[in-house]
């Protein structure tokens, strides 16, 4: 019987980041804390933050992201491309950076988790089981989920649906 290998999300990252530099992009290797922060955040699929006193990048992934190895790896591989210079945004650099990985790696790198992924991944399920408002429109029962308050959710007379052009009724969970 073949042994089963078990690949972690930080032995994923230590991959990642020894590409990178392959391909000679600016990674601040010494600059990445190696434990990866795990979280339960309905919002993303992973985040990076830097502490400017110390100077030290952190990964975060949440837990929606650990459902298989690839959704993983293109999380880290999202992440990581925020800690080279000038991406902490998804501004232009990351994107320029975004498209050598993608072009070396195979790995898409964007901007927000594809609607696919996110169904895949439960985070959609994750926060529509949160959501405080539910917004449907009164045409095509397109639903929208929000979390707090927000003019859509005081305000839906002054909103149409992106799909059809409806009204929508907000109903606020107890």
């Amino acid at each position: 019987m073949a042994k089963q290998s078990y690949v972690t999300p930080e032995s994923l990252l230590q991959d990642l980041i020894r590409q990178y530099l392959d391909l000679g992009l600016p990674v601040p290797s010494d600059k990445i804390n190696r434990s990866i922060r795990y979280t339960r955040s309905t919002r993303n699929l992973g985040s990076c933050s830097l502490n400017r006193t110390t100077g030290l990048y952190t990964i975060s992934l949440s837990a929606y992201a650990m459902k298989d190895e690839k959704e993983i790896r293109a999380t880290l591989a999202h992440e990581l491309v925020h800690t080279l210079p000038g991406c902490m945004s998804h501004g232009a650099r990351f994107h320029a950076y975004g498209s050598i990985v993608e072009h070396h790696l195979g790995i898409p790198i964007t901007s927000r988790a594809d609607r696919e992924s996110a169904e895949k991944s439960g985070i959609t399920d994750a926060r529509m089981a949160k959501a405080r408002y539910k917004i449907i429109c009164n045409d095509c029962g397109q639903a929208i989920y929000r979390l707090r308050r927000c003019k859509l959710t005081d305000h839906p007379e002054s909103y149409r649906c992106s799909a059809c052009g409806g009204r929508f009724t907000v109903y606020k969970r107890a």
